[in-house]
C-alpha cells in the first residue's frame, strides 16, 4: 500500500479512537486540555499572537480557494481517475481531522465547565431573568459612568498590547481563586 492509502485509511481509525476518548473526560482533561494543549496554545500564541486578525480564518478560506482551485483545474482528471481523487480526498481528510484534534479539538470533549465549578442546573426561568436584569442595570450602570450617557460608544484608552498585557493579569487573578484558569505563558 502506498503511503498516501495508508494515511486515507488512517482516517477511520482516528474518527473511532477520537469518540473513545471523547467519553473519557478526566483523560481528556488531565493529559491534553491541561497537559499537552497549554504548550500547543502558548506556541501559536507566541508565533500568531503579534497579528491584529485571525490567522486560523485566514488560513481557512485559503484552503477552501485551494480546494476549489484545485477542483476547477482537475475536473477531468477527477471524472476519469475517481478512485484515486477518492483516496486524495480521504487522505486530505485524515491529515485535517488529526491536526484539528491535536492542535485544539480535544477541547471539545473536556470536562463541562459546570461540572468544574459545580453548578447546578435551575428550573426557575424567573431566576434567570432577574439576574439578566441586574446585568443589564449594572452594564448601563457603567455606560453612563464612563460616558455619561447611555448611548455613545465607549472609546478604550488602552493599545492591544496593553490589553494583551491586561487579560493576562486578570487570567493569573482568577487562577488564584479557580485554578484551572491559569494559563502558561510561552
Amino acid at each position: 500500500m502506498s503511503l498516501k492509502t495508508v494515511i486515507a485509511v488512517s482516517l477511520f481509525p482516528q474518527i473511532i479512537l477520537v469518540k473513545w476518548l471523547g467519553q473519557n473526560t478526566d483523560f481528556i482533561e488531565s493529559y491534553y486540555s491541561m497537559g499537552l494543549y497549554p504548550y500547543i496554545s502558548g506556541f501559536f500564541r507566541w508565533l500568531f499572537g503579534w497579528i491584529p486578525f485571525s490567522v486560523g480564518d485566514l488560513l481557512y478560506f485559503l484552503l477552501i480557494c485551494t480546494a476549489l482551485f484545485y477542483l476547477y483545474r482537475k475536473w477531468t482528471f477527477i471524472k476519469t481517475h475517481k478512485l484515486k481523487f477518492l483516496r486524495d480526498l480521504l487522505m486530505i481528510l485524515s491529515i485535517a481531522y488529526f491536526t484539528f484534534h491535536l492542535a485544539w479539538g480535544f477541547n471539545y470533549y473536556r470536562q463541562p465547565l459546570s461540572e468544574k465549578l459545580a453548578l447546578t442546573e435551575t428550573n426557575d426561568y424567573q431566576q434567570l431573568v432577574d439576574f439578566t436584569t441586574k446585568l443589564i442595570q449594572k452594564t448601563n450602570t457603567i455606560q453612563k459612568e464612563i460616558t455619561g450617557d447611555t448611548l455613545r460608544k465607549v472609546n478604550i484608552p488602552y493599545s492591544q498590547d496593553e490589553m494583551f498585557t491586561m487579560s493576562i493579569h486578570g487570567y493569573q487573578e482568577l487562577a488564584e481563586r479557580i485554578q484551572f484558569f491559569g494559563i502558561r505563558i510561552s
